[in-house]
């Protein structure tokens, strides 16, 4: 926890001559949207899911709800573009884990806001409100079921460390909930005998081997993770790896919502690229190589923004 800052501190922090962060944004960090003057998205962002406006603006590159058009988000393949542009006790989904995660993020946020307003004036309290907010929330759990198909080479487990080496910054943890390897009857069955794994193109669309490799997997392993990762030699749309977050599960996708693979060209970050898209519920790709989001053949990072960072948080 960071150390208490007094209130003159908290509330009068400048960087020059640039004004103080006064009590109304103080207000606004400990008790939510309706006292904020500044109606922003990072505000927004600041607050738990069941606080935020319906009206405010929604997160770039993330669909409004009910959208379900475009190609489905993708890691794209060597030499080519890329394809498009579960409770636990500490994820504070309900009753007073919710409550408790809200408080401690407010308390996490003033502090934070405070010595970002000390640093760098109104915009530093911003960033610092948002960051401590991170630090102060209980850390969220996700869950994924891993399922290797024939054929399939690279490791879930090592592919989890490195997307929790990348989400940590975000106050999010991943674990495998069940590492499972088909057999080759199984895997044959599911894929149609070879080792290809034929996807759907575009969100609101699912294949017969998709279908038919999820509900199979299902019925063997009886998966209780929130998502569904499975490991394969290749998929049609030669990407190293794709995703179906929640915009695209609809249609006859409906029934793959949260479901990911990963090829043997993926590489350590293609697992949580993945994982952002699902977790933000978006399919953007930033511009910035540095970014983890950004796709693999030309990426040179793994960094996360502020904004991908709280969205990961309140999507987990």
């Amino acid at each position: 926890m960071l150390p208490a800052l007094s209130r003159s501190h908290r509330q009068a922090g400048r960087l020059g001559s640039g004004p103080a962060l006064g009590p109304k944004y103080i207000r606004f960090i400990r008790c939510g949207w309706r006292a904020a003057p500044w109606k922003t998205e990072m505000h927004r962002l600041l607050l738990p899911p069941h606080l935020r406006t319906p009206f405010a603006t929604p997160v770039p590159g993330v669909p409004r709800s009910g959208a379900s058009s475009g190609p489905r988000p993708a890691d794209g393949g060597i030499g080519s573009g890329c394809s498009c542009g579960g409770g636990c006790p500490s994820c504070g989904g309900h009753g007073a884990g919710r409550a408790r995660d809200a408080e401690g993020a407010a308390e996490g946020a003033t502090q934070g806001a405070g010595i970002g307003s000390l640093l760098g004036g109104p915009v530093g309290g911003v960033v610092g409100g948002a960051v401590g907010g991170l630090i102060g929330a209980a850390r969220k759990v996700v869950t994924v079921d891993a399922v290797s198909l024939r054929g399939a080479s690279r490791s879930p487990t090592s592919d989890i460390n490195f997307a929790n080496r990348v989400f940590s910054s975000c106050n999010v943890h991943f674990t495998l909930s069940s590492n499972n390897t088909a057999t080759t009857a199984d895997s044959d069955t599911w894929l149609g005998g070879d080792t290809d794994l034929d996807n759907s193109a575009g969100c609101g669309t699912a294949t017969t081997e998709e279908l038919t490799a999820y509900g199979g997997s299902s019925l063997r392993f009886a998966p209780s993770g929130r998502i569904r990762a499975f490991y394969v030699d290749s998929v049609a749309s030669g990407d190293r790896g794709y995703s179906n977050p929640a915009y695209c599960a609809t249609g006859t996708a409906s029934g793959l919502k949260d479901m990911a693979a990963v090829t043997n060209s993926g590489r350590d970050r293609t697992l949580a690229h993945e994982l952002g898209h699902i977790l933000m519920n978006s399919g953007d790709h930033p511009s910035d190589t540095n970014n983890l989001m950004h796709p693999t053949n030309t990426a040179t990072g793994n960094e996360l923004t502020i904004t991908q960072m709280l969205s990961v948080y309140w999507g987990a």
